[in-house]
């Protein structure tokens, strides 16, 4: 949405919501090989810090962007997540410790061998 297009509109500055929301890859029912191999995969990068690197260094520019570090964030509940959704795991899910944390650690470039060695 455009500033010219909607001149009333703005966004506040001192709150953010947090609303859970779940991605998913599919992949075909027969193919379970794929299957283990992406679910492989994502586990590996979450153990070794690439998935975060990745993730937060995409969406560095947007946090940074609305000062997130500086709002008020209000939690809200999603009654319909996906039920396999792993809401109870952190990991998977934006945190904004672990966003500063890893642009503290890399200076702000998110790459990875700011941070881990990828074999």
């Amino acid at each position: 949405m455009r500033r010219e297009t909607h001149p009333e509109l703005a966004i506040e500055p001192h709150i953010a919501l947090h609303y859970r929301e779940a991605d998913f890859f599919y992949v075909n029912p027969t193919n379970e090989h794929l299957y283990k191999r992406i679910a492989l995969g994502f586990k590996k990068a979450i153990r070794n810090g690439s998935f975060n690197l990745l993730f937060y260094g995409y969406y560095a520019d947007y946090i940074d962007k609305v000062n997130m570090g500086e709002r008020t964030i209000i939690y809200l509940e999603n009654p319909f997540i996906a039920k396999n959704a792993s809401v109870e795991d952190p990991e998977l899910w934006f945190q904004l410790d672990v966003y500063e944390r890893l642009k503290r650690e890399t200076a702000g470039t998110f790459q990875l061998d700011d941070v881990i060695a990828v074999p």
